[in-house]
């Protein structure tokens, strides 16, 4: 039996949880712990929202409008600024592969995550638990004890400063969190969920002093692993795909018997996602191989290609070597 997902556009549903505006990304940018998309790209430099908007999601809105061109003639059903009441809907209305294109609110800690680096400081160089240890080990000390010192009206510096000491610790090769090995959680982790597992333990140390990582954002919010998972994923059959950066543990929460999930476990290019997603949709007849077998062939044989740019498109190319998997 075949993969289970869509085997023509019109059982491909597509939703966009990005924003798309000047206007949204300025309102995303004041919305802390709803959005984090756009303060991600914004940085410590704080760029104003018009650069934000020029310098990264103009680019994906561009690419977007001509990937929408191509794929909604072709019975796609689009849906914009998609929210979870969009995601519960189309669950429950007969689409065979679900395509949610957002942003994964992934492990590393942003300066703006910290809501009270001073209690966070304090917390860091006082706590005798096994968590702070852990931390200290990865952890300028001299560093952490000045930002503890300072009054709540430090600069923005300081903050990066300790949210680039807590991004250390988590991405060090050291759990922690109790690994529990009669649990999924512990069994053959890699650095990318270990990662994501040790920034969950982190926030929870810390909850109260610092904005949650690992959430999905769609346009109402952000959501944890377990509240996505609740949106009714255990009752839809067929290819969910998560078309955003550094989803291992969403992957995992939403995986069962009755679908397959694709997802990136690296960053998500968007102006490449847009072209791969038009090409695939393209391909998509009765009889062929199904959306997720397709996507992942499309993948590994552009990996493979090497037009010839005086007479081929990439596009072109690897088609053309897709076109003995296609007559499978």
């Amino acid at each position: 039996m075949g993969i289970a997902g869509a085997t023509s556009p019109q059982e491909c549903v597509l939703l966009l949880a990005v924003p798309l505006t000047v206007e949204e990304v300025k309102a995303d940018l004041i919305s802390l712990d709803h959005h984090d998309y756009a303060r991600s790209i914004e940085g410590a430099d704080f760029l104003l929202p018009e650069a934000v908007f020029e310098t990264h999601f103009r680019p994906v809105a561009d690419a977007w409008k001509i990937c929408r061109q191509r794929v909604e003639p072709l019975g796609v059903k689009i849906i914009e600024n998609a929210s979870s009441a969009e995601v519960r809907r189309v669950l429950r209305d007969g689409f065979r592969t679900i395509t949610i294109f957002g942003h994964w609110k992934g492990h590393q800690v942003l300066a703006g995550d910290i809501i009270d680096p001073v209690a966070v400081a304090n917390r860091l160089q006082d706590s005798t638990d096994e968590m702070a240890e852990l931390i200290r080990q990865a952890t300028d000390l001299s560093a952490v004890q000045c930002i503890a010192e300072q009054s709540s009206a430090e600069p923005i510096s300081t903050r990066a400063a300790l949210a680039e000491r807590l991004t250390t610790a988590i991405e060090a090769e050291q759990a922690l969190f109790d690994l529990d090995f009669q649990g999924s959680d512990s069994v053959g982790l890699m650095h990318q969920e270990l990662s994501e597992l040790n920034r969950r333990a982190i926030d929870t140390w810390l909850v109260g002093t610092m904005i949650s990582g690992n959430r999905l954002e769609l346009r109402d919010g952000l959501f944890s692993p377990t509240q996505v998972a609740d949106f009714g994923f255990s009752a839809f059959a067929g290819c969910i795909h998560l078309a955003n950066c550094h989803s291992t543990i969403l992957q995992r929460a939403l995986a069962s018997p009755s679908l397959r999930v694709l997802g990136n476990e690296e960053i998500l290019l968007p102006l490449t996602f847009f072209e791969v997603y038009s090409t695939v949709i393209a391909l998509l007849r009765p009889g062929r191989p199904s959306y997720p077998e397709l996507w992942l062939e499309v993948l590994e044989r552009l990996r493979g290609a090497e037009p010839d740019h005086a007479q081929l498109s990439w596009k072109e190319c690897f088609i053309k070597r897709l076109s003995g998997f296609l007559k499978r």
